[in-house]
């Protein structure tokens, strides 16, 4: 499965990072590529956090990274996704 999460404010990292920690392919989307990467750095940190307090499993850690991925590309990448999810501001 793959999951599109737009927005990378509070809320996208964090979905983002939730999905992949049950096992879904995700890429979080922002307006920007250096907002998209943004949102990564945020979904990473708040794993670390996570795995320092043994609150997510080894297998979990290990596989969240390496399927967790940003984009700016929003029609390209929600074109193939099962998922997508917006967090994103309304303009």
């Amino acid at each position: 499965m793959k999951a599109a999460v737009i927005g990378t404010g509070m809320m996208g990292p964090r979905i983002a990072m939730t999905l992949t920690l049950a096992g879904v392919e995700t890429v979080i989307l922002g307006r920007t590529a250096a907002r998209a990467e943004a949102g990564l750095v945020a979904a990473r940190r708040q794993l670390a956090l996570l795995a320092a307090n043994d609150l997510v499993t080894p297998q979990q850690v290990a596989f969240s990274p390496a399927n967790l991925r940003a984009s700016a590309s929003l029609e390209a990448e929600v074109a193939d996704a099962d998922l997508v999810v917006a967090s994103g501001p309304e303009n």
